[in-house]
């Protein structure tokens, strides 16, 4: 004890010091059972906090699919207004009629294109829900 407190070191004892006997007090079994009890709900809560990070991160996912699906929408927008100004070009003979309608085969082609390019990313947006469904039963 130093100063009436008791002290631990690394360091031996001065030569004054004076040596006090510890006793080994056994924890009740009450409170060993709320100290398990904490443990758990410590645990449990870290759990839950883990599978809500991962929905969150889950989401985010979801939210860059839908941006690029806006992203393809406007891409194929831009696409057949070029495509339509074209078309305006066209003159009224045999050869603007074939002009026209191989441009009406190319916005075809652009829809084609994007629909399916969308459709991927909402099926990958599909299966994210389905993933974070699953998470959330799993609690």
């Amino acid at each position: 004890m130093v100063d009436d407190i008791v002290t631990f070191s690394q360091q031996p004892c001065a030569a004054d010091a004076e040596s006090i006997d510890l006793k080994y007090i056994p924890a009740d079994e009450e409170a060993a059972l709320r100290a398990k009890e904490t443990h758990e709900l410590i645990k449990n809560k870290s759990s839950e906090m883990e599978r809500e990070r991962l929905i969150r991160w889950e989401e985010e996912k979801i939210d860059k699919e839908e941006r690029h699906i806006r992203s393809l929408e406007r891409d194929r927008k831009s696409e057949l207004s070029n495509l339509k100004r074209r078309q305006a070009y066209a003159a009224n003979n045999l050869a603007g009629a074939v002009y026209h309608q191989s441009l009406s085969d190319e916005m075809q082609a652009v829809n084609q294109r994007y629909d399916a390019l969308i459709a991927q990313r909402q099926a990958s947006i599909e299966r994210i829900r389905a993933e974070i469904d699953r998470m959330k039963m799993n609690k």
